[in-house]
């Protein structure tokens, strides 16, 4: 199994990654992405893939965390990634966040911001991985617009069953975690079934949104198991065939091989 997306440069994670690492082996994780959301963390990511063979960086400027902005932080962000071509894998997590930017002006400024990462995995030939909340339809709109639109994952996917196809007509994969096990979870569920198993990638966002019967507790790699168990029941897949699967839509997307 492979955890696509987490975040073991949170503070909250200080000091425990070599033992949450060390027990997500003995589980059977094989490799963890760590993502950044701003120039310390994803910095924090690089490291972290330098000191664990079994960890990968995604860098870049979450959408929330992208005001104020300056030119130079398109600048870190090319050059971090171009200065460790074996450790970053992917831009990210960029996107667009409407829940908590409400005002036109940071909406325009959270475009902007998500273009020019798309530019730049443009020019360094990496995928993408987006985070959306409450503006799937303006997200739609928006890679629409771009002429060259790389590869991607849409990270903890979201939205509307319907919208599935559109996203998957675009080249992006589609990733699942926590909320697919919640007892609310039925829309997550769906698009889940909306989505092919070649198009699929598992993730947990430690440490947010642990996977029930945790929910609300802090989320970790450890319990990635219980977010493919769901996968493995939704498309009737048994465990062998699923791990294979996912493995080799983690090596399509982002050429990494499972070690």
């Amino acid at each position: 199994m492979i955890d696509t997306h987490c975040h073991l440069n949170a503070d909250v994670f200080k000091d425990r990654v070599d033992t949450i690492v060390q027990e997500a082996r003995k589980l059977g994780i094989t490799m963890m992405f760590v993502v950044g959301w701003d120039e310390p963390s994803s910095e924090e990511a690089v490291r972290l893939s330098k000191t664990f063979p079994w960890i990968k960086a995604i860098i870049g400027l979450h959408p929330v965390d992208s005001l104020p902005f300056t030119p130079r932080d398109l600048l870190w962000i090319e050059s971090l990634a171009k200065n460790n071509p074996e450790n970053v894998i992917a831009i990210g997590e960029i996107g667009l966040d409407h829940h908590w930017h409400k005002a036109d002006e940071e909406r325009k400024h959270q475009t902007d911001i998500f273009l020019a990462q798309i530019d730049i995995a443009n020019r360094l030939n990496l995928p993408i991985v987006i985070h959306c909340r409450d503006a799937y339809t303006e997200i739609l709109t928006t890679l629409n617009t771009v002429k060259t639109l790389p590869k991607g994952l849409m990270h903890c996917y979201g939205g509307l069953p319907e919208q599935v196809p559109a996203f998957l007509s675009l080249g992006f994969d589609l990733s699942f975690g926590g909320p697919i096990t919640f007892k609310n979870g039925h829309q997550a569920r769906e698009s889940l079934k909306q989505t092919p198993i070649h198009r699929l990638h598992i993730e947990t966002d430690s440490p947010y949104l642990a996977p029930h019967p945790h929910r609300g507790k802090e989320n970790t790699p450890l319990f990635l198991p219980l977010v493919f168990e769901q996968v493995q029941h939704i498309h009737n897949q048994s465990h062998n065939e699923l791990e294979e699967q996912l493995n080799k839509n983690v090596y399509d997307l982002f050429h990494v091989k499972t070690l």
